[in-house]
């Protein structure tokens, strides 16, 4: 891993906690791998999985601090694994005279072109990290952020392009979806539909922009397009057969048989890449 890679990676873990102090959990979310762990000072801290990580997070929020100094070092960095760990030291802005020194540990991990956290690991150098001292009430639901993750450093892909979309469903409730989750998409009229594990909706979104937006055209991508309606993430495909796809959560995808030669190719070329 390159030494400009680390750096950045550095500096994005510095925006999240700057951002994590702020209340601005939004900035985290796509950010955090799907089935990442969470290991943090209080027993509520104990969770694993993108959702439940941010229901945590925003259920038990920090009082609103100020990051005052930051130190983060590589302990490790092989195998598309960067382990970073250190210490940061935070000041509450309603009282200024009490600081707190957390020891972190950050392990960010590339799946494809982009890179995501994998494990956390915070503890309190003495005393308590101030949290609000009852749960904030929360729904249990998927991320419904309106506004595009912040642009960060510029030495690392993951921080170069954009990795979620943000769409408005049918039932007029807005959805940020990392690009990694989904796993198909169909053209339905004037919209798209997207399945990832935990949503099916029916996006306001035409088919040709929703295309453009998750680049299938580009050697690294993990989409296909196997049909005039369909999208697939190669990452989700179980078995290809002559009459179609299915994918990891049964669904059947049709692929017409003058473009199976095609769809095998690109799948085989896609999920041997270790670029996606």
């Amino acid at each position: 891993m390159r030494k400009s890679e680390i750096s950045a990676l550095i500096e994005e873990s510095r925006q999240c906690v700057l951002h994590y102090c702020s209340g601005d959990f939004d900035y985290l979310y796509d950010r955090i791998a799907a089935d990442a762990l969470w290991i943090g000072i209080r027993d509520e801290n104990y969770c694993s999985g993108r959702e439940f990580v941010m229901n945590c997070i925003r259920k038990y929020p920090p009082i609103p601090c100020r990051l005052t100094e930051f130190s983060l070092y590589p302990l490790c960095q092989e195998n598309h694994i960067c382990v970073l760990g250190g210490t940061c030291a935070l000041e509450c802005k309603n009282e200024p005279d009490k600081h707190y020194v957390i020891r972190i540990t950050i392990v960010w991990k590339q799946t494809g072109s982009f890179y995501y956290i994998e494990h956390v690991h915070d503890s309190v150098l003495g005393g308590s990290l101030p949290y609000m001292d009852k749960a904030v009430s929360v729904k249990e639901t998927v991320s419904t952020r309106k506004t595009a993750p912040a642009k960060t450093g510029e030495a690392v892909e993951v921080q170069k392009r954009r990795n979620a979309i943000a769409v408005r469903a049918m039932d007029d409730k807005e959805y940020s979806i990392a690009l990694r989750d989904i796993e198909f998409a169909e053209a339905r009229d004037h919209n798209t539909r997207i399945r990832t594990a935990s949503l099916d909706i029916e996006a306001y979104i035409e088919w040709k922009d929703f295309i453009k937006t998750i680049r299938t055209d580009e050697q690294n991508s993990p989409f296909i397009q196997v049909h005039r309606s369909y999208i697939v993430n190669c990452r989700y495909v179980r078995i290809l057969s002559r009459n179609g796809l299915e994918m990891h959560d049964g669904s059947y995808i049709p692929v017409p048989t003058k473009r199976y030669t095609e769809v095998y190719a690109k799948l085989q070329e896609r999920i041997t890449s270790d670029k996606i």
